[in-house]
């Protein structure tokens, strides 16, 4: 009787370990990223001085890299060079190693 119960208890546990071996890897493998990190990022962006909005904001884990792609809008009176420096401002102030920005006016 112990046998049967025991056979069944540890089907269901590699069940479960299967189950979040592959959540976790179809996550990762649909470049899937953490939504409330997306979320802290966002947060960041937009108390920097010059963003006026974030357009769209997207994150993706490649290998041990993660890139954050950001489309931003600053006033359209900026010249490049200006526009530039609250890029530079923003890298400063994520952690990600790999910012891809798009400036664009609002």
């Amino acid at each position: 009787m112990v046998d049967p119960l025991t056979a069944f208890l540890m089907g269901l546990i590699i069940c479960k370990t299967a189950w979040n071996i592959f959540r976790d890897s179809s996550h990762a493998l649909t470049d899937g990223f953490d939504e409330k990190k997306l979320e802290e990022i966002k947060a960041t962006i937009s108390q920097i001085t010059g963003v006026k909005c974030i357009k769209d904001i997207k994150g993706r884990v490649h290998g041990n890299k993660v890139f954050i792609d950001v489309v931003i809008g600053v006033d359209p009176a900026l010249n490049v060079v200006e526009s530039h420096r609250i890029t530079e401002i923003v890298e400063e102030k994520i952690v990600s190693p790999i910012v891809i920005f798009i400036i664009e006016p609002e």
